[in-house]
């Protein structure tokens, strides 16, 4: 239920944290870790936080969130906006969920207009860029 939830995004956070200090692979820090949750959960959920990464990241930024809920970690919260806004919506309950919300309605009205400005960068990417494929 809702605290599997909390502890996978947690744990996706941790594996996301790692992985910007390159202290490892996706692949290798999540085989190498021992989670509450299934391990193709957590590789799951930080593959698709990724893959909308730049987009989070600027929303982040130009909602203050991190500044107003300083409670929750830059990571932690790179993975509840991921679920809010391109998952199942946020799986867990208590303070994080709650952090979240409040900024719910700013959050999805910014996000086309981010989206956008990705996209336009997006287009004159080569194509073929980086696909995260699940090992499992």
């Amino acid at each position: 239920g809702r605290s599997m939830a909390s502890r996978l995004y947690k744990d996706a956070a941790e594996i996301l944290s790692r992985m910007e200090k390159k202290q490892g692979s996706l692949k290798s820090l999540v085989f190498s870790q021992t989670f509450s949750v299934s391990k193709k959960k957590v590789y799951a959920l930080v593959c698709q936080t990724l893959k909308y990464k730049p987009i989070i990241v600027e929303l982040m930024d130009s909602s203050q969130l991190l500044h107003k809920e300083s409670q929750l970690s830059p990571f932690l919260c790179m993975v509840l906006v991921y679920d809010l806004l391109f998952g199942k919506g946020i799986q867990c309950g208590g303070p994080m969920k709650q952090a979240i919300n409040r900024h719910k309605v700013e959050l999805k009205r910014m996000l086309p207009v981010i989206e956008k400005k990705h996209e336009t960068v997006a287009q004159s990417l080569p194509s073929g860029t980086i696909q995260y494929v699940s090992p499992f």
